[in-house]
This record gives C-alpha cells, sequence and structure tokens, in this order.
C-alpha cells in the first residue's frame, strides 16, 4: 500500500512556527489515523469476502448442490402466469402405455335396469382397455448337478465327473447381473444385496459370494469399459471433471471424461496430475473444464465450462459494486448466448 500523505491546511510558514510539541502530536495523530486507515481497508476487503462467501450456493458458484443449506434453497426460476400446477385443459393426456398382454379378458356389461341381460344384445364392441400389471409370483430355476464317480473295470482307476464348466461359478448369468446391477448401478451395500436376495427370490448368499459375483461382472465388462476409454479418447472435444468418491470410508476421487458419444469413468486414490493422465492416456483434444489448476494449464485448447461461467456471472449480479454487476449482466446474457448457439447449431463443436 502507498504511503498516506495528508494535506495540512496551514502554510509550511505556519507549520514551522508552530511549536515543536504540538507538531509531534499532530504527526502522531497523522501516523494513528494512517493505520487506521490502513487497518479499515484489510477490514473492508475481508468483510467483502465473507459476504461473497455467505452469498454463494450452487447457482452462483462452483459449489454441489448438496451444499446448499436447507432452510436457504434457491428457489426455481419458473416465468410468472396463471396456470395451475398440473394437465391444463384440453392438454392431450399422456395415458400408459399398452403393452402385449399374456391374458385378455373379456368384460360385458350388467343389465342396464330393464330387465334385459346384456348376452341378449347384439350391438356388444370394446371401447376401453384397462390394463393390469403385477408381478408373476418369482420361483428360481434351480439345477442340481448329482456328480457320479466309478471304477473303471480295465484299470481299476477311480474317474469322478466334473461341473459342466458353464455352471461351474453356481449362478447363472442373470442373476449374477441383477447382483451387480444392485451392487454397482444402483450402490447398494454388499449387505442390503443380502437382504434384497433373500426376501425377493428366498435365496440365502453370503456377502463374500455377492462380492465374488460382482468380481466377476467386473472381469466380464472389463473389455468393454477399455472399449468405451477408447471411444472417449478419441474424441476431439472431452468434459472432464472430478468430485470426491468414498469406499468403505475411504477418500478417493470419480474422474469422468465426457463427450457426445460416452462417458467414461475411472476411481483413483489421488486428485493429481498423474491420476488426470491416467484418465486421457494419449488424448490432445480441446478440454472443456471448470477453473482447476490443473486442467488451465492444458496447453492443446481448453474451454471454461460455461455453467461456470454463469454462475460466476450471478456471483458478480449480487455485488455491492455497481460495475461488478453491470458486466455480471452483461457476461450472463453472452454465456446464455454462446450456450444457446451449442444447443442449436449442429457445427458448433460439443
Amino acid at each position: 500500500m502507498l504511503f498516506m500523505k495528508f494535506d495540512r491546511p496551514i502554510s509550511d510558514a505556519d507549520w514551522q512556527a508552530t511549536a515543536e510539541p504540538v507538531r509531534q502530536y499532530i504527526v502522531s495523530l497523522e501516523d494513528e489515523l494512517r493505520a487506521i486507515k490502513t487497518q479499515n481497508d484489510k477490514l473492508e476487503k475481508n468483510n467483502e469476502k465473507l459476504e461473497k462467501q455467505k452469498r454463494q450456493n450452487s447457482t452462483n458458484s462452483s459449489k454441489p448442490p448438496s451444499s446448499d443449506p436447507p432452510y436457504n434453497k434457491p428457489k426455481r426460476e419458473k416465468p410468472k402466469g396463471e396456470r395451475k400446477p398440473g394437465g391444463q385443459k384440453g392438454h392431450p393426456g399422456h395415458g400408459q402405455m399398452l403393452l402385449t398382454p399374456n391374458n385378455t379378458q373379456n368384460v360385458m356389461p350388467k343389465c342396464c335396469g330393464c330387465g334385459l341381460h346384456s348376452s341378449d344384445w347384439d350391438n356388444l364392441r370394446p371401447f376401453h382397455t384397462h390394463q393390469h400389471i403385477e408381478l408373476p409370483e418369482i420361483e428360481m430355476d434351480i439345477t442340481h448337478f448329482v456328480l457320479h464317480q466309478g471304477q473303471c473295470p480295465r484299470c481299476g482307476k477311480i474317474v469322478k465327473a466334473q461341473v459342466p464348466e458353464a455352471f461351474s461359478t453356481g449362478y447363472g448369468p442373470r442373476f449374477c447381473a441383477f447382483i451387480a446391477e444392485l451392487s454397482g448401478i444402483k450402490a447398494m451395500s454388499r449387505r442390503n444385496v443380502q437382504q434384497l436376495v433373500h426376501s425377493v427370490f428366498d435365496i440365502k448368499i453370503a456377502t463374500g459370494t455377492i462380492q465374488k459375483v460382482i468380481d466377476r461382472a467386473s472381469e466380464a465388462i472389463a473389455s468393454t469399459y477399455e472399449r468405451i476409454g477408447q471411444v472417449a479418447r478419441s474424441s476431439q472435444c472431452n468434459f472432464i471433471d472430478e468430485t470426491s468418491w468414498f469406499e468403505k470410508h475411504n477418500l478417493q476421487w470419480l474422474w469422468v471424461m465426457v463427450n457426445t458419444m460416452v462417458a467414461f469413468f475411472r476411481i483413483d486414490p489421488k486428485r493429481s496430475k498423474q491420476a488426470f493422465l491416467e484418465l486421457i492416456a494419449d488424448w490432445k483434444g480441446i478440454l472443456i473444464s471448470d477453473g482447476y489448476g490443473l486442467y488451465c494449464k492444458w496447453v492443446h485448447g481448453r474451454q471454461t465450462c460455461l455453467a461456470h461461467l454463469i454462475r460466476k456471472a450471478k456471483a458478480l449480479i449480487e455485488s455491492r459494486k455497481l460495475n461488478e454487476r453491470r458486466g455480471g449482466k452483461l457476461t450472463l446474457q453472452r454465456n446464455i448466448d454462446v450456450m444457446r448457439v451449442g444447443q442449436h447449431d449442429p457445427f458448433f463443436p460439443v
């Protein structure tokens, strides 16, 4: 900070004519005022910083929606109107699609009240189909392979039958895929999977066995996973991001590489340059990301994610400074315009 100089409302001659003790006292007051001014400037900066932090939420910063306090959730911006919630008058309905039936039952009307039974009518015709969907009783397909052994009458050797290789694991592919779906995509714990399998299928299965099923499923889809990675790394442009990911209460990092074709995920113990390089391998395309320092050093072309720029613009609009508010409004509109181009122009690289 530059040294603060005070303009005294007296001439140099008057200053020199002033008694030395008075001059020393005035100088000490100036020094004290200078220190107060310096401290006040510092406090104002800190206060502005704290106010900005207080105003931050998922709509004007990079903070996730889960960090928004429940009592101060940002309201969704909806166009004002007089329309009531729900289906509007005259709007075509979206009824349930009729599926291929296993059974069909014709339901005839009861007597209309005059005494003539509907079986005597000759003008009956269908007017509506009511669909009823039910989960069938699930009965597991269980096969016992009874292995036999015998002694060769020629050489006397005891020969034992072997379990057919396709059935060696004890659980079929559909059942294994179901367990993998619950554990992987649905993120259910091994214990919850165990309880659900017992509740729905009346099958008791150990958590260790569930883990073995998951491991085999992972091996089965490994080649597909690698192929997804190849497609991601062959794209001219990719969105890349990372977020915290907990496994057994241990902090990991979930990295993602996304384009219009695929989404490639990778879990790494660290949020580091090495983890980033493991994700992208030899890819050198256009990177779209947030402002993480690692991404900002990318030399092959980079675009800051428009969603982040829009949130920063919203934060500027909420600033106490007029110039920042004006700049925020202009920046917000420009970014929204660019985003619309990306959504409607087929030649815009996304």
